[in-house]
């Protein structure tokens, strides 16, 4: 089947029920007539409206509706994925109240995995970041080289800038530069914010996930140190002149999805003065402090999907040791496999979309041809893929897969001949 037939048969009601997680409300449009739309309706029925963020004029039309489009064609790839690997579908994590699928996490994850894209293609804040100079007190920061804690006052300057409070490394809501947090809430007649974020913390360690899976996954930490997401920054900041997406995105969700929670809480506080903190349920959604480390993976798996190994170029392999990414170099890189199933469902998806590949600069008439011209089959593990359409560049799209071998724990291999292309784990 073409990816179209399998993205048609998806919405039908009855199928909807397995993989849509709020199944109260049922997807009635084609994805594709409005991809930002859909993914904004999507965290509207999750009742996460905060995770909807304006995106600033540099990443409005064209560029804007690429990365809707994307993101959408990959969330329904990686539900294709998730109904045919038993490990990534069995990946349910079960607490005392609450159940939640592969596909709950996998709705947040790629459906902002790309959200970070208005802020990389912000010049002005690049620019802004690379001016500022340290202060004097920050020079006498103990056990830190002088380009360590040049990295790390450049993300710490971004998220004061952006208005992040929060950290998987720090936990939520974490004052930095020395000032109050702005929660953007309305605290008036509620428990106040600082109150609020001091309960949240309760269900959260720093630099920990601890989430056990009922099929005996377990995910524990993140999959980088934070020091390793502070040089990237940097790199990335100083050669490319931008504020890395994924670093960007994962911090920007951290931190909406935590204002979430406690709005939400505010918002029933009102109506319910014996609303739990910990445990309560705001317009028919139910809402506990336990998804905290859920949400710092989600976060994390936003993060790690951006960081790339420097390859084979000499240059850039010296500059990365220069910059103290050891661990990104060659057998160092810790290759995404299927222990942590959402990165490596969210890495597949990502890199496999056909639109992310051929529309990039194309016109975008063209999104239901080339979701017609590919077939996908999904088994247990493997993937083929079919390209059935000569107009479809199919060197580019394999060279853009093969890359999959480089920090994900699979082979491909290439069939020139059928227009084949075969992944397996």
């Amino acid at each position: 089947m073409s990816i179209k037939e399998d993205i048609d048969a998806l919405l039908t009601p009855t199928n909807q029920v397995d993989w849509y997680y709020y199944s109260r409300q049922t997807i009635k449009q084609f994805p594709f007539t409005s991809p930002e739309g859909f993914i904004d309706d999507l965290f509207r029925t999750a009742q996460k409206q905060m995770l909807i963020i304006n995106q600033g004029p540099e990443y409005n039309g064209t560029h804007k509706y690429f990365r809707a489009s994307h993101s959408v064609s990959a969330y329904f790839i990686g539900i294709l994925l998730a109904r045919n690997i038993q490990r990534i579908g069995d990946f349910e994590i079960n607490y005392p109240h609450l159940n939640l699928s592969f596909y709950y996490l996998w709705n947040l994850v790629c459906l902002f995995h790309d959200q970070g894209y208005g802020i990389e293609s912000n010049k002005q804040l690049a620019e802004e970041l690379l001016a500022l100079d340290m202060p004097e007190w920050y020079m006498y920061k103990a056990n830190k080289s002088p380009e360590e804690k040049q990295s790390y006052y450049r993300m710490r300057a971004m998220r004061h800038l952006l208005d992040i409070n929060s950290s998987i490394w720090f936990g939520p809501y974490a004052g930095h530069f020395g000032r109050n947090v702005n929660m953007g809430t309305d605290a008036d007649n509620f428990p106040s914010n600082q109150e609020l974020a001091r309960t949240l913390r309760k269900f959260y360690i720093p630099n920990t996930i601890q989430i056990k899976a009922a099929n005996g996954q377990e995910i524990k930490v993140p999959s980088f140190p934070s020091k390793t997401i502070s040089r990237y920054f940097d790199l990335r900041l100083t050669l490319d002149g931008k504020c890395d997406h994924g670093i960007v995105g994962g911090f920007l969700f951290f931190d909406c999805i935590t204002k979430n929670y406690i709005k939400a809480f505010q918002s029933e506080f009102q109506e319910n003065r014996n609303s739990q903190f910990s445990n309560f349920v705001h317009n028919g959604l139910l809402f506990c402090g336990e998804q905290i480390p859920i949400f710092a993976y989600i976060a994390d798996c936003i993060i790690s999907h951006n960081l790339w190994e420097p390859g084979e170029n000499l240059t850039r392999v010296n500059t990365y040791k220069e910059y103290g990414l050891d661990l990104l170099i060659g057998k160092a890189y810790p290759k995404v496999n299927l222990n942590n199933p959402l990165l490596f469902v969210l890495a597949i998806a990502d890199t496999i979309d056909p639109i992310k590949v051929f529309c990039r600069g194309s016109v975008f008439s063209n999104i239901q041809m080339i979701l017609e011209s590919i077939n996908l089959h999904v088994s247990n593990n493997t993937i083929d893929i079919q390209i059935n359409n000569c107009s479809l560049d199919f060197n580019r799209y394999c060279n853009e897969i093969k890359n999959l071998q480089d920090w994900v724990e699979v082979s491909v291999d290439i069939k020139p001949q059928s227009r084949a292309i075969h992944i397996h784990w």
